[in-house]
């Protein structure tokens, strides 16, 4: 995957982001009641993706997903806490940043935030809502050419053949403990959150690519994730980092691993907005399995009427004028459609974690939960507080 795409991919994962409210504070030490308001896309999508990232972002599959536990795994539970992310950040901040990252120009107030330099050349965004964060790029960097898919050349529109060569690996890349520790320095001084962070280095002979989990409460956060990429001798090509900092909240009793492998089953992995959803939806005239229509189903006649399709019923086998042409046969019936195989998912894992959830005034929350993974590196969150404490808004 191209770096700089990955780095956009990042910031857009809060538009995937359930939201919630909390409904005053808990009283008689119990904890505040988390009031779900509904996806805004991500939850009724949070089914699958593999290949070791988050299996939230991608449309269900038409088969739907069987899971399967290989294994056993332990029972985890007992309580987890709440954090609310905060800060604050200002033109000047935005300054230093761009300096940082050596981005010129002016700082350009905008709508979510600030901006500064050119989408031609060197950029920084920085967004200011709900849990600030900032994002690099470098349009001026040397860009790997896409090697030829097989066979290997490439037949232009005018059917002329062109040559395309395997593309001359990029030098001067960092080995991975120079980019490692290049990219935590930055990270830092642009004011990243990246306490008690992992790093993971992708090194190729395009480019090299630094993930960075920091860690919450001893629990690693992928939805904190930063990043930084570099090319041609080394430059920095891409960067991007939360700026926000966790505060801790109320401690919620968690859902046992069983229960909540249950409620990934169901569809309720992030709560009960899924299943209200899904028992709300509208439905409408539709095919039966075979193809035909569905017996509550209305046949239009040529005439633009509707009838139950019987003989000498209106819209039915209208009248043919002496000389015209003869009404045009009906499309013949499509086979049936055999019913696709699900795909299925076999959870060889579990690891507790932090989920991204937003709240009715737009601040951003990190709520205990399951990070199931897949035989196969995928990674099926589920949010992990007890249901008692969850409300679905209106």
């Amino acid at each position: 995957m191209d770096m700089m795409r990955r780095t956009v991919l990042a910031a857009l994962a809060l538009a995937v982001t359930p939201t919630l409210a909390l409904a005053g504070c808990g009283g008689d030490d119990q904890p505040a009641v988390l009031r779900l308001s509904g996806p805004s896309g991500g939850a009724e999508a949070a089914l699958a993706r593999g290949g070791g990232e988050p299996a939230d972002q991608m449309i269900a599959p038409w088969g739907g997903i069987v899971y399967e536990v290989a294994g056993d795994l332990p029972a985890l539970g007992g309580t987890g806490r709440a954090y609310r992310l905060t800060g604050r950040v200002t033109a000047e901040d935005v300054a230093r940043i761009a300096r940082v990252l050596g981005v010129e120009g002016e700082v350009r107030t905008v709508d979510g935030g600030f901006e500064v330099g050119s989408y031609e050349t060197r950029f920084l965004t920085v967004s200011t809502g709900g849990a600030p964060s900032f994002g690099f790029g470098d349009a001026t960097a040397s860009r790997a050419a896409v090697a030829c898919a097989e066979p290997a050349d490439v037949t232009d529109v005018d059917g002329t053949v062109a040559d395309c060569p395997e593309p001359a690996p990029l030098t001067g890349l960092p080995s991975a403990d120079e980019a490692r520790s290049r990219a935590l320095t930055l990270l830092e001084q642009a004011g990243a959150f990246v306490d008690g962070a992992e790093t993971i280095v992708d090194r190729g002979p395009y480019g090299v690519f630094v993930s960075v989990i920091p860690r919450v409460g001893g629990i690693a956060v992928p939805d904190l994730s930063a990043s930084v990429a570099f090319g041609e001798q080394a430059a920095v090509t891409s960067a991007y980092g939360w700026l926000a900092r966790p505060e801790a909240a109320d401690e919620y009793p968690l859902l046992d691993v069983p229960t909540a492998i249950e409620l990934l089953r169901s569809g309720e992995a992030y709560g009960p907005m899924l299943a209200a959803r899904s028992e709300g939806a509208a439905t409408g005239d539709s095919l039966a399995v075979d193809g035909t229509p569905a017996p509550d189903a209305q046949v239009a006649g040529t005439d633009g009427a509707t009838g139950a399709g019987e003989p000498g019923s209106p819209g039915t086998e209208p009248a043919v004028e002496p000389g015209s042409e003869p009404a045009v046969e009906p499309a013949p019936v499509p086979e049936p459609v055999p019913a696709p195989e699900p795909l299925v998912v076999r959870i060889s894992g579990v690891e507790r974690t932090l989920m991204f959830f937003a709240d009715a005034d737009g601040g951003m929350w990190l709520l205990p939960g399951y990070r199931f993974i897949s035989e196969d590196g995928g990674w099926w969150p589920v949010l992990a507080v007890e249901r008692r404490f969850i409300e679905l808004a209106g």
